[in-house]
């Protein structure tokens, strides 16, 4: 029986079908045991080039997945704000380790192995903490506090190298809790041991320094960050799709709003040192975060005009954005000491630097202060708080604020007195027109106008129970 002839398909001397196509100008050949089964696949390919989805594998980029972290790397630190960059770098080691995507290309990473990694993520030890730096001031102070004494010399040498030792296998925060009970015993802390000691207390206090796990936050910023690795890899040619492009984020703290009441305002003022205050309250009263504040410089404030410009490269959003200063603020800035150099930071510590300590300072304040569950962030959610109160619009507040759209302005919508309000008023029209239908005026009050809406629906009523309404029977009869 003769075959009947079909474009892109040939039977074989040895009984197998050869199905063949062109894609760019070259062709391609395969061979398949049947002929259904070439026609199949044939038609299969013929589908992916029209919609677009065919990938010619000779042509296949094979990027590792290390290879696509550098690059991200080095596109972030030109492009990207230095406190982005400074995330992505702590959570690249995390990536590269994950057994989901290590050695592997990126065509090869599935959906499936980011969402493994996002969940995997969640139950991760928080590995962060005080430094080396951090953790030494901590161990000079607690010794000093227990003994009298200061940690210098052999000792402070011998600290140091047990801590750094420690720093490899454990994060600052186990450290810093062990190291608290430590110095707080009721004998005199020796150091010639301390190494020994510190090491055999950390593996004794597994359970309490490592309940702290990463929060969904800290995951979701991992996560999102490696969503715009993935996206840049696609608009470089390195991959043709996302896998991480339809992973959800947890959002837990998304619509948390903590702000200050008065009494903690002023608990947390007498707290701080005089620097320290002035940032308090300069935040308070603009709403900038605190990156913003301590990299503002001079060249930045505008006194005439009342206007501290936050440049692109330093703002969040990647554009210039302007905030209005206030009495307070301008009262702020005028009783700082101004430097020639309009490059300098407005709020410079002691040396004309940028002070460093501010976290430290902020966590002792809020200590003596006795405020709990506040990050200095809040401050911002503070200054948006009360301006929604106040009954600031919200297309105010979001100019303010410097959000993209209105959807993290819409967090402070409920604390807005006038929103709602304002909405329900426009039917107030309608309902006096319903209630007057000739626009004839009345001096009644409300309550009147209650009481005779009452007798009405009273009356109607008794008119209804008086006059029964008819029977389907007796409702066609009535018509006829």
């Amino acid at each position: 029986m003769e075959h009947r002839h079909e474009r892109g398909l040939k039977q074989l001397p040895d009984g197998r079908w050869q199905f063949s196509w062109c894609y760019e100008g070259r062709y391609h050949r395969r061979i398949a045991p049947t002929k259904t089964e070439a026609r199949a696949y044939l038609e299969k390919i013929h589908t992916q080039i029209r919609e677009g989805r065919y990938l010619d594998k000779k042509k296949e980029r094979k990027t590792s997945f290390e290879e696509a972290v550098e690059r991200f790397l080095e596109w972030g630190e030109v492009n990207t704000r230095p406190a982005s960059y400074k995330n992505d770098v702590m959570n690249a080691p995390v990536w590269l380790a994950s057994p989901h995507f290590k050695g592997k290309r990126l065509e090869k990473i599935t959906p499936g192995d980011v969402e493994k990694f996002r969940l995997e993520r969640l139950h991760d030890v928080d590995r962060r903490g005080p430094k080396i730096s951090g953790l030494m001031i901590l161990a000079g102070r607690l010794y000093k506090h227990r003994t009298g004494k200061t940690l210098k010399n052999e000792r402070r040498a011998e600290v140091k190298s047990a801590l750094t030792a420690l720093l490899t296998e454990y994060s600052g925060y186990q450290i810093k809790v062990v190291l608290e009970a430590y110095f707080k015993k009721s004998s005199s802390p020796s150091t010639a041991r301390f190494r020994s000691s510190m090491a055999a207390s950390l593996a004794r206090a597994e359970a309490t320094t490592q309940g702290r796990r990463l929060t969904k936050r800290t995951v979701d910023i991992s996560v999102a960050r490696l969503k715009r690795m993935f996206g840049l890899c696609v608009d470089w040619g390195l991959c043709s799709k996302n896998p991480a492009a339809k992973i959800k984020l947890f959002r837990e703290d998304e619509q948390r709003v903590r702000y200050l009441t008065d009494e903690e305002e002023a608990k947390l003022l007498d707290a701080c040192s005089p620097y320290l205050r002035r940032i308090v309250t300069f935040a308070i009263h603009t709403g900038m975060r605190r990156g913003e504040i301590l990299g503002l410089r001079w060249r930045d404030v505008d006194f005439r005009n009342t206007v501290a410009t936050i440049p692109a490269a330093r703002a969040k959003g990647r554009r210039d954005r302007h905030v209005p200063l206030n009495s307070v603020a301008l009262s702020i800035l005028r009783e700082l000491p101004q430097s020639i150099d309009r490059n300098e930071p407005v709020f410079a510590n002691s040396a004309g630097n940028r002070n460093e300590n501010v976290e430290r300072l902020w966590r002792a304040a809020l200590k003596e202060s006795g405020v709990e569950d506040f990050r200095f962030h809040d401050l911002r959610h503070t200054f948006a708080s009360r301006l929604a109160m106040a009954g600031v619009d919200l297309a105010a507040l979001r100019e303010l604020l410097g959000h993209r759209d209105f959807a993290m302005t819409l967090r402070y919508a409920h604390l807005s007195p006038s929103h709602l309000q304002a909405a329900v008023a426009t039917l107030e029209p309608n309902l006096q027109k319903s209630c007057n239908p000739n626009n004839e005026t009345s001096d009644a009050s409300s309550a009147d106008d209650r009481k005779s809406l009452i007798l009405k629906g009273k009356k109607w009523c008794a008119r209804r129970d008086s006059n029964p309404r008819p029977s389907a029977p007796e409702a066609d009869a009535l018509s006829n």
